[in-house]
């Protein structure tokens, strides 16, 4: 039999504990893991087991920043739906990325259905429909009003940003898109024809031949973003700034 121990404290007996191994809240004052029971999963929270599922998503247990909420991934007869706190949300073929806003009040997540890919915020399908979601997203914005991320149709990518789709580009890495500190701008890399830029709220900036690889794209001040780019045989240092 297995059993998780916190604090010195032996927990309940099960006969397997799953894969995502045990993750504390951003307090540190909650725990969970997936425990198993024959051929089924089900999430112990503080001590307390959960609905058994036929299967746990590897990324297990989602805190909220305020630590107060729990999401997890669980499927059942080939369908999975997104638990939130005990209570199930939809049915759907497939789930992307969990994602609580950073006030902890808003949840959302990419979701597949008959081979079609949307985002859910707050319990709401979004009206953009798409063949895939990119890694990493969807993204909230500092203040947590906004929620950004990237679709993609045939080898097409764009960005969708509070519902609003931006105009198709070759590529976009994983990661993108990017908000501003003041959660006013919203920056993202992106490929057409060969050629690199950074995004500006949906304009292209100045084009270049790549961007280093490994190297981020931040932001250094509410206006002001950095990115490391190849231009030639040169490796240079963007600075771009935002003018209101």
């Amino acid at each position: 039999m297995w059993f998780a121990t916190v604090d010195t404290v032996k927990g309940a007996e099960h006969e397997g504990i799953g894969v995502g191994g045990i993750r504390f809240s951003p307090d540190s004052k909650r725990v969970t893991h997936v425990a198993m029971r024959g051929d089924r999963q089900f999430v112990v929270l503080d001590g307390i087991a959960g609905k058994e599922y036929d299967s746990i998503s590897s990324e297990a247990t989602v805190f909220s920043p305020d630590s107060r909420h729990v999401a997890y991934a669980a499927e059942r007869s080939g369908k999975i739906v997104v638990v939130i706190d005990g209570i199930e949300g939809r049915e759907y073929d497939n789930i992307g990325n969990l994602r609580y806003s950073p006030d902890s009040r808003r949840f959302a997540y990419g979701a597949k259905r008959d081979g079609t890919w949307v985002v859910v915020v707050d319990g709401v399908e979004t009206n953009i429909h798409a063949e895939g979601i990119l890694e990493g997203n969807p993204v909230f914005s500092p203040d947590s009003k906004r929620i950004a991320y990237s679709p993609s149709r045939g080898d097409k990518r764009f960005v969708v940003v509070d519902g609003v789709e931006g105009p198709e580009v070759d590529g976009i890495p994983i990661g993108m898109p990017l908000f501003s500190p003041d959660s006013k701008h919203l920056i993202y890399k992106a490929d057409r024809g060969g050629k690199w830029f950074v995004a500006v709220d949906h304009a292209d900036g100045k084009e270049y031949r790549g961007f280093l690889e490994g190297g981020s794209l931040r932001f250094e001040s509410p206006n002001l973003f950095t990115v490391p780019v190849v231009r030639g045989g040169e490796i240079l240092r963007l600075e771009g700034e935002i003018m209101e």
